[in-house]
C-alpha cells in the first residue's frame, strides 16, 4: 500500500513539474534568434540563442524591455565568432557557463559593472584577446577556465578578487598584470599555467602571492636614463654617483644607481659617466640620455 502511495505521489509531482516547465516555456518570447522573457519589472533575460549569425550583438532592448541578464548556459557551445556586449547598456549579469564552450570566439571585451559567474567563459578555446573594463571587481570561479589561447590578461584597478581556477588551465597564459587593489587570489586561481609571469608592484599582495606560490614575478620600473641619483634630472651629481659606485665608496644595494646610470653596454662603467658629461656639455652622443625608460624587471633582480 505504501509503495502504491509513493508511486502515486511521484506521478503527481512529475505531472506538476512538467506542467510548470511547460508553463515557463510558454512565457518565453523569441525575437531575432533570442529566446527571452520579461519579468514584472519590465526587464529582459536572454535564455537561449538560435540565430543564424555567428556575429552576435546583445541588444539594448527586446520588445522595449532593457536586457539586464544573460541566463546560465544561454550561449553554451554556440559557434559564435564575435560578441558585442556594449550595445546592451543596462546589462548587469552574465550567468554561469553562459558562453562556455564557445570555441570559435577569439576576442572578448567586457563592459563595466557587469557581474560574472561560475564558468561564464570557460572552455573558449580560441579566445586570444580579453579586455575587462574598470568596474568589474571579481573574477569568479572558473570564469575563464581552460582558455588555452589566452596569452596575457590585464585586470583593471577595480578587480580585487580572483577566485578558484578563474584562469586555470590557461596553458598559453604568459603575463598577468595585477594592480595593487587585488587583495584576494585563490591558491589555484592560475592552476597549471606553467609559463605564467605575474607583473605587479613590488610590495603588493600579488607580489607576495607569486612568491608564496612559486610563480615568476616582474616589477615595473620607470626612470630617466642617466639620472643615477634618482632626483628626476640629469646633473653633475649623477656623474659623481657613478664614479663613487665604481670606486666602491658608495653602496648600491638595490642596483638602482646601476640601472639608471647604465647607458652604454650591460653594466655600469666609466663610459656612462663620460656620456653624461658629454650630454651636459651639449655634445653629440649616440644615446638617449635624459629620456624616460620603462619596463619590467624580474623579481629576483630587485
Amino acid at each position: 500500500m505504501k509503495r502504491i502511495l509513493c508511486i502515486c505521489i511521484a506521478l503527481v509531482l512529475l505531472i506538476f513539474s512538467t506542467t510548470a516547465v511547460a508553463h515557463a516555456a510558454d512565457s518565453y518570447l523569441e525575437l531575432d534568434g533570442f529566446t527571452f522573457d520579461i519579468n514584472d519589472q519590465g526587464e529582459a533575460t536572454i535564455h537561449d540563442y538560435n540565430g543564424e549569425s555567428t556575429d552576435v550583438t546583445i541588444p539594448n532592448k527586446l520588445l522595449r524591455a532593457p536586457v539586464v541578464t544573460i541566463d546560465a548556459y544561454a550561449f553554451f557551445n554556440q559557434p559564435i565568432t564575435s560578441l558585442d556586449l556594449y550595445k546592451a547598456t543596462g546589462l548587469l549579469n552574465i550567468g554561469s557557463c553562459a558562453f562556455s564552450g564557445c570555441s570559435s570566439l577569439e576576442e572578448l571585451s567586457l563592459p563595466a559593472n557587469v557581474s560574472l559567474a561560475f564558468g561564464s567563459f570557460q572552455s573558449c578555446a580560441e579566445l586570444r584577446a580579453l579586455t575587462i573594463a574598470d568596474g568589474i571587481d571579481t573574477i569568479p570561479e572558473q570564469c575563464f577556465y581552460n582558455c588555452p589561447s589566452l596569452t596575457q590578461i590585464m585586470l583593471p584597478d577595480s578587480v580585487t578578487t580572483i577566485e578558484i581556477r578563474a584562469f586555470g588551465e590557461c596553458t598559453g597564459l604568459r603575463y598577468a598584470y595585477l594592480s595593487d587593489n587585488v587583495t584576494s587570489i585563490a591558491d589555484n586561481a592560475f592552476e597549471n599555467d606553467s609559463d605564467l609571469i605575474i607583473r605587479c608592484e613590488k610590495d603588493s599582495y600579488a607580489a607576495q602571492y607569486a612568491k608564496d606560490h612559486q610563480i615568476k614575478a616582474e616589477y615595473p620600473y620607470r626612470y630617466i636614463l642617466g639620472d643615477a641619483d634618482g632626483d628626476g634630472q640629469i646633473t653633475a651629481l649623477d656623474v659623481t654617483f657613478i664614479q663613487r659606485v665604481l670606486a666602491r665608496v658608495q653602496d648600491d644595494p638595490d642596483h638602482l644607481i646601476a640601472l639608471r646610470g647604465t647607458i652604454a653596454g650591460e653594466e655600469l662603467s666609466i663610459t656612462d659617466a663620460s656620456l653624461i658629461q658629454r650630454s651636459l656639455a651639449q655634445l653629440a652622443i649616440a644615446y638617449p640620455v635624459g629620456e624616460t625608460v620603462s619596463g619590467y624587471t624580474p623579481a629576483e633582480n630587485v
